[in-house]
């Protein structure tokens, strides 16, 4: 029973193949799109894991995939010293399995052992006089497993296992073989060849006991930057004091007379970064947990103080709520592509509507029928889940390399790879696809020859949303949402701190308004259509009044493309909209925060002596010029900022901090980075009245004027220090570069005032570099010049560390891709509605041809008809694009950092990337139209009504 339907199912595929494959591409995006989100976040948390890996860490010197155990024997907190059994025990676990356990790649494996600090001295020298003149020197033995494979002798040898026994002050002693780092032996002033002696001190008998030892080699490291070996610098180890001998003689010897002299054992692994990977890395983790456990159980005060399991950890978190924020982000998308899918299917299933009444007629049941579109469905689904995954590598490549919205760069490939978990997210994508394709098999397959013919004659029926008013439910959930979002102060962190989308309802709300909206329009449709219809209905031609009374009367018929080009447009334009919003945010943070293209920040000398700064004049830095005597900077500017200066206000005993911004008003208003809105007045007027008159200053207008009450002109005494000095209120400020709210209320005032007055003090600089002048050579330059600077922030830079991170890539990436996919899908629907509706309504037109009409009033029929929708979709999507824009994008400013709202968001409507789909759409229209005209000049009345019986 089966083989024959498969048979039927195929040969029908193979009937309607053209139109099949429009259903048969849309199945294949929805699967490429899906499995691009999880491909997509495994490849870039991986690619993310492995660049912290490899970079080296800024607050320990071990690699970050380093295993780094230590054990410290401590006779006067533990109960006995640690064994030699003991340790050879735990050695032979530690320096053999840790790789077995985590699954590791291991590069190195070190044992290092060392006793305690001891004094030192000349072998003729005596320990008491030693401590009476504090000439000791204090120092260890160490050693270290191949460390031969490390160093270089310059004189002498290795020391060899050989122990031999002396005298020292009438007391036996052993005496030892050791070798020392050059630079060590440099320190102490020893030759290869002396003998010197440590004294260990016994923490039971607090006896002293005498170890003699010559020296027998000097050497350097060869490799002393290779930390997979010299996870202690060289320099904090032997450099220090360690003088280094034979693993033997320090287990053998010294540990077996002296168990008190075992201090620390540390067992050191480097891993190869690559074998952690996306796919191994939970095990990883888990074999991590075991050894951290084990640890403690094989030698007691051992602890795991390195490992990669932070790492692991940040990156498991990170690797969640990517993937969950590029699901959310492309859920909208998905939606837009399975209501395409539903589409074309249902256009494709209304062809054959006549034929499956027919089979009803006959008596094969509506399971029967369905089943038939299920095994269509499944044999459609197979080529979509044989190409979806292989394309979904590709467009993960794509949306890595986004650099803004609908902006790419030439960026490292990402490693990706197909797992069996993105399968299963394709077989998903599969799964919904297929049941988007079944919903309008299973309407008409429930219809009888009389309901079909009934149908096709007036579609009457309401869709199920506005039956049971599922689109009112969800502008009530949309409202009460939205409300939510503005009474907030700020939002709920669901995932890492900082993140833009922190707070899911940030992408759901604005998604969900969209749709309810777009969905109440369509109730509206027909009521629109009528009162059209009624108002022009004297002046209409013949085609526009045929038009609005063939959509008035069978809206089911058009409210579906409607709806697409409706969605489509709408989260295009809100899509658009937000990314050029974040990535000016971007932007305009980055120069807030730094204050121009670039900050030098410098500092002078103090003169102790006299009280003052030392510091190069500002001047200086337009002699920093290139090799053709040209400036390197083509603007700078002084910013000078005090934090601790007081301000007492009217009617107030108590002093408040205020910060003080000093600058040069000319060069300032030319150099730094300003915003129209950071004031009620332009820079330039604020800068001239600064330089007019010395004592005017710029007053924050939140605290001065809304929360003190003081008006323009007032007087206001600063105290810097010890020394008042005299302003009056010149203006109004709101926002100043470099300066925070959070940092307290803020003043702007002229620096050449300020420093006469009080003295000078250090300054940074503001700079615009001249074009094709990098900041480093100006940097250098300066250096040059003898000017302090301390370091340089640009700007670009941290707007390039923004755009490269994760998060601003996958969201660029999956709204570039969103974008050009529903836009280029809803293009290609129209295309196939307007043919398929051509040859739907044939058998009308001939009607309306054998009934007199001209091929001109045909035309303007069709066209109006066509004409009419695009405009209404295009026109009240864009527009609830840009209401949508405008609501939900200012909540973005509310879930990044702590200085989120400054400076605040200015909404930025994309028309540049709404105008694209625009000329797309023209671009279609100008190719379809001359079709259809084409093709209703050559409609031929009798084959029209033959083919309109045939189809229904």
């Amino acid at each position: 029973m089966l083989l024959p339907m498969v048979v039927f199912a195929a040969k029908r595929l193979l009937h309607k193949s053209q139109l099949i494959l429009a259903t048969v591409l849309g199945l294949i995006i929805t699967v490429t799109l899906v499995t691009a989100v999880p491909v997509f976040s495994d490849g870039m948390s991986e690619f993310l894991l492995q660049r912290e890996l490899k970079e080296p860490s800024v607050d320990r010197r071990q690699p970050a995939s380093s295993v780094m155990l230590r054990h410290f024997s401590r006779p006067e907190v533990n109960e006995a010293p640690t064994t030699v059994e003991e340790f050879l025990t735990a050695d032979s676990f530690f320096a053999h399995r840790i790789g077995q356990l985590t699954g590791m790649d291991e590069i190195s494996q070190v044992t290092y052992l060392q006793t305690d600090v001891h004094p030192v001295l000349p072998f003729e020298a005596s320990l008491q006089s030693g401590r009476r003149e504090r000439t000791l020197e204090y120092a260890w033995f160490a050693t270290a497993s191949d460390i031969d494979e490390h160093i270089r002798f310059l004189e002498g040898r290795a020391p060899t296992s050989e122990v031999g026994s002396i005298e020292v002050n009438g007391e036996p002693a052993m005496l030892l073989e050791v070798s020392a780092s050059n630079n060590l032996l440099d320190k102490f002033g020893y030759l290869v060849g002396d003998r010197i002696k440590l004294f260990y001190t016994d923490q039971d008998t607090e006896e002293e006991h005498p170890i003699a030892f010559d020296i027998v080699g000097r050497w350097v490291p060869t490799d002393p930057d290779n930390r997979s070996y010299w996870f202690y610098s060289p320099i904090s180890t032997f450099d220090r004091g360690g003088f280094m001998i034979n693993r033997d003689v320090y287990l053998d010897r010294l540990v077996a007379t002296f168990p008190g002299i075992f201090y620390e054992a540390t067992w050191y692994s480097d891993f190869d970064p690559a074998s952690i990977r996306a796919s191994s890395y939970r095990a990883v983790a888990g074999g991590l947990v075991t050894l951290r456990a084990a640890t403690n159980q094989i030698l007691p005060g051992t602890k795991l103080d390195y490992s990669p399991q932070d790492v692991i950890v940040s990156f498991n978190d990170k690797l969640f709520f990517l993937k969950l924020l590029l699901f959310i982000l492309a859920a909208p998308v998905v939606a837009i592509i399975l209501y395409y899918v539903s589409l074309t299917a249902g256009m494709v299933i209304d062809q054959q509507r006549s034929e499956i009444a027919v089979l009803k007629s006959r008596g094969v049941g509506t399971l029967q029928i369905v089943g038939v579109y299920i095994i269509e469905g499944l044999l459609v689904a197979a080529i979509a889940l044989g190409l979806g995954p292989l394309l979904a590598l590709g467009l993960a490549q794509i949306i890595g390399k986004t650099y803004t919205f609908l902006v790419f760069t030439d960026r490292e490939n990402l490693p990706v790879m197909l797992t069996q978990q993105h399968y299963l997210y394709a077989a998903g994508a599969v799964f919904l696809a297929v049941l988007a394709t079944l919903v309008p098999a299973i309407g008409a397959a429930r219809l009888s020859v009389v309901e079909f013919k009934q149908d096709v004659s007036r579609t009457l029926g309401k869709p199920f949303y506005q039956r049971f008013f599922l689109d009112v439910l969800i502008v009530g959930i949309v409202i009460y949402g939205y409300i939510n979002l503005r009474e907030r102060d700020s939002l709920l962190s669901f995932g890492p701190g900082g993140e833009l989308f922190s707070d899911p309802l940030l992408v759901v709300m604005p998604v969900l308004f969209i749709f309810a909206l777009a969905l109440l329009f369509l109730r509206f449709i027909p009521y629109l259509v009528a009162l059209l219809a009624a108002i022009g209905g004297r002046y209409w031609g013949v085609g526009i009044h045929l038009g609005l009374r063939q959509i008035g009367r069978s809206p089911g018929q058009y409210t579906r493309l409607v709806l697409l080009l409706v969605l489509t447009f709408a989260l295009g334009t809100f899509s658009a909209s937000m990314a050029a919003t974040i990535d000016r945010n971007i932007s305009d943070r980055a120069y807030f925060e730094v204050g121009s293209e670039v900050l030098f920040e410098e500092t002078g000398f103090w003169d102790a002596d006299n009280g003052v700064w030392i510091i190069q004049p500002a001047d200086l830095h337009s002699r920093a010029v290139d090799e053709n005597g040209e400036p390197m900077l083509e603007q700078f500017a002084r910013l000078w900022h005090d934090d601790d200066a007081h301000f007492i206000p009217p009617g107030r005993n108590q002093a408040d901090t205020v910060n003080v911004y000093g600058v040069d008003p000319i060069p300032f208003a030319k150099t730094a980075w300003w915003r129209s809105d950071f004031a009620p007045y332009h820079i330039n007027s604020m800068m001239n009245a600064l330089a007019g008159d010395e004592r005017a200053l710029l007053a924050d207008r939140s605290y001065f004027g809304d929360q003190l009450l003081l008006r323009q002109g007032d007087p206001l005494t600063i105290r810097f220090a010890q020394l008042d000095l005299e302003f009056f209120i010149a203006g109004w400020i709101d926002d100043f570069p470099t300066h925070y709210p959070e940092s307290g209320p803020f003043v702007v005032a002229n620096l050449d005032y300020i420093h006469r007055n009080i003295g000078e003090s250090p300054w940074n600089i503001l700079g615009i570099p001249a074009e094709g002048v990098a900041v480093p050579d100006i940097a250098e330059k300066l250096w040059e010049l003898r000017i302090d600077l301390l370091r340089y922030n640009v700007t670009a830079l941290t707007i390039q560390d923004s755009r490269a991170d994760a998060t601003q890539t996958g969201t660029f990436g999956i709204l570039t891709v969103g974008f050009v996919i529903s836009t280029l899908l809803t293009l290609l629907g129209f295309l196939l509605y307007s043919f398929l509706s051509f040859r739907r309504r044939l058998q009308e037109f001939g009607v309306l041809r054998a009934m007199g009409l001209s091929v001109r009033q045909m035309i303007n029929l069709f066209m109006f008809e066509n004409g009419f929708l695009i405009g209404m979709g295009t026109l009240v999507g864009t527009a609830l694009g840009i209401l949508t824009g405008n609501l939900f994008i200012p909540f973005l400013q509310l879930s990044a950092d702590r200085f989120a709202d400054t400076p605040a968001f200015i909404i930025e409507t994309a028309w540049g990337d709404i105008g694209k789909i625009y000329l797309v759409l023209g671009v279609v229209l100008v190719v379809a139209v001359p079709v259809s005209i084409w093709m209703l000049r050559r409609i031929r009345i009798h084959e029209a009504m033959k083919f309109g019986d045939e189809t229904g």
